[in-house]
């Protein structure tokens, strides 16, 4: 598959958090680039004195006259006294430095005493003399005229600052100071999607780094979360060794690098670490056929031994029929996924279209998987538990009472269960104990209704009342009149609807209710950008993957129509090197469809971003 990247725009100024925004690629194998916000074509007009003439100036800016409007802001400098009189000429220094007109730039410089300059002036002076670095391709030199930190600056200015050193950091091909950079700017992220998306990148480009010079930074650079990484990185590099004995020592090595950094950004990648060798203790691929209490064939079954040297992974998916579109999204995030971190592995993909699913399975077993992702159907999956299952095998759907008797079977999925209970969860600690549950009179409607009422009770809220409305309703006025009626009783109201009726039920609902926060599950945002017919819900709030926000915040088409499930299967990859890791280590995992806990059962639950729709767009919300 060809690799077309999407068209990027490089954007107006945006808020630092927004800084590491995912490229969204097209069936692309690989991580998403790091598009950085170049410094802008215009200075920014903080801090600048009011007057007649800096009014001038910025009408030049405005009709993006540069050179104008540089030679006016550095006449008006004349005019006023310190430290106007400075921020004025490095406007115009600036401006010419955008420009790319060295000479012109040094003449406006020339007048300013740095060390008279306030910090903010001083930080504009680097600024202006970084740009011209920039402009003639000098990145080391970009990086050390430019601060590390902003956070005493105007936002506008810290953004730019940032954004400079990125772009020197990337351009530079120097991978050591492009993860440097990474680490640094961390800190300027709010969101923990936007934080596990620069990990990721962290963990990609480190690796990338020669070993020679991961040496050389270990032993120099002192940042402890900096040199941890390094020192992963090349733990990371032995991963990808055929030599078995050198493996062995990786366990080791790994487990110390964690006990030693047990809240270092870089666990979850240290954890996957620790499953590309099997424990000598433990044999997890192997079971006795005698102890078995099923008479299926699967259970007699032991996984072959391969032919290959690599990790062996079936994935058992329907390919063919009515669910083929399910089926191929998820096979194409597998398989990303894979080519992304290949961790010393092969895929094998069986269609279940057809053909018993114990038969499929055994053919998995026979070709010598040792893990299986799959299967996706829940009756597959329900009679695959009624089977010993000898290896580690995730199933991609949930199945009420399923029995996981040989501890091998798990159990991943988009559940709106989670999510039911996340926006309960938030509601409750924004202190809004009394709610209103609205939700559609179908199946899947009662199943989120009776989660959501669960959750309320036991965080101990109160349901004031539960509203339900036709699945195929066309009109909205009946319930939101009934909850408008008890507005006064209530502190919030909890939604479950598709996109289609939540486009009808949420203007109802703010045209009888005005001040009540209305939180809502994923399923009222199809995941592709809509903002003609989303406009209409401004405000609301509701659970959302990280791979669906990044995509969304800027209104850029995700990779498949199914995005969701599309995450779904770069996370059932990324689980089925994790499974034994998570249970000894009661961690969690950072991934596109959210953070991911495994229960004593067998289930993996998740724990999605939160999302605002604004001006019809799906944006990041911190609550």
């Amino acid at each position: 598959m060809k690799c077309k990247l999407a068209k990027t725009k490089i954007l107006r100024l945006l808020p630092v958090s927004l800084l590491f925004a995912v490229v969204v690629l097209g069936g692309c194998a690989s991580l998403p680039n790091i598009v950085p916000q170049l410094p802008l074509p215009r200075a920014d007009n903080y801090s600048l004195p009011a007057g007649q003439d800096i009014g001038r100036a910025n009408a030049f800016l405005t009709q993006g006259k540069k050179r104008e409007a540089a030679a006016a802001y550095f006449e008006a400098s004349n005019n006023y006294r310190s430290p106007e009189r400075e921020r004025l000429i490095l406007q115009a220094a600036e401006l010419a430095a955008v420009l790319k007109d060295t000479p012109l730039t040094q003449r406006y410089l020339a007048p300013v005493n740095f060390a008279g300059l306030n910090a903010e002036n001083q930080a504009r002076f680097r600024f202006t003399q970084a740009q011209l670095a920039l402009n003639d391709n000098n990145y080391r030199e970009t990086l050390r005229i430019l601060p590390q930190r902003v956070n005493t600056l105007p936002p506008e200015l810290g953004t730019k600052i940032l954004n400079a050193r990125m772009s020197a950091a990337q351009s530079s091909g120097d991978k050591l100071a492009l993860v440097q950079e990474l680490v640094l700017q961390e800190s300027s992220l709010t969101e923990q999607h936007q934080k596990d998306l620069n990990n990721d990148r962290i963990w990609n480009y480190a690796q990338q780094i020669p070993n020679y010079q991961l040496d050389e930074g270990i032993g120099r650079i002192n940042h402890p979360v900096l040199k941890n990484w390094l020192m992963l990185a090349k733990l990371g590099k032995v991963s990808k060794s055929d030599n078995a004995s050198v493996k062995t020592s990786l366990r080791g090595d790994t487990a110390k690098w964690l006990q030693q950094n047990p809240n270092h950004p870089g666990k979850s990648k240290a954890i996957e670490l620790l499953n590309v060798v099997p424990s000598t203790t433990v044999t997890p691929y192997q079971t006795d056929a005698t102890t078995s209490t099923t008479n299926s064939t699967v259970a007699a079954a032991k996984p072959a031994k391969s032919t290959s040297s690599k990790k062996q992974i079936a994935v058992l998916l329907p390919l063919t029929g009515n669910l083929a579109g399910i089926g191929k999204t998820l096979l194409n995030g597998i398989q990303d996924a894979h080519k992304l971190n290949p961790n010393n592995s092969e895929l094998k993909v069986l269609n279940t279209s057809s053909g018993s699913i114990d038969g499929i399975y055994k053919t998995a077993l026979n070709g010598g998987a040792q893990t299986v992702i799959g299967p996706f159907i829940k009756p597959a999956l329900s009679s695959l538990s009624r089977s010993t299952i000898p290896v580690p095998t995730i199933g991609l759907n949930y199945v009420e009472g399923l029995q996981n008797t040989s501890g091998n079977l798990y159990q991943f999925g988009l559940s709106p269960e989670d999510e039911a209970r996340q926006i309960v969860d938030y509601a409750m600690s924004k202190g809004l104990q009394r709610v209103a549950i609205l939700t559609p009179d179908s199946d899947w409607g009662n199943r989120l209704h009776d989660a959501m009422r669960r959750a309320t009770i036991e965080k101990r809220g109160k349901v004031v009342m539960s509203e339900s409305f036709r699945n195929s309703a066309i009109s909205y006025a009946k319930p939101a009149e009934s909850i408008g009626a008890r507005e006064n009783e209530l502190d919030a109201i909890l939604v479950a609807a598709s996109p289609t009726q939540i486009r009808r039920l949420y203007p109802d609902l703010r045209q009888k209710i005005r001040s009540l926060p209305v939180y809502a599950t994923s399923h009222v945002y199809s995941g592709l950008p809509d903002t003609d017919k989303d406009s209409v819900l401004e405000g609301l709030v509701f659970t959302e993957t990280p791979w669906v926000l990044d995509s969304a915040s800027r209104q850029n088409s995700s990779s498949s129509a199914f995005p969701r499930l599309y995450a779904m299967g770069m996370d059932a990859y990324k689980l089925s090197s994790s499974t034994e890791s998570l249970k000894a280590y009661g961690s969690t995992i950072s991934g596109k469809t959210g953070t991911i806990s495994l229960d004593k059962d067998g289930s993996f639950h998740r724990k999605s971003g939160l999302a605002r729709f604004n001006k019809g767009v799906a944006m990041p919300f911190g609550g």
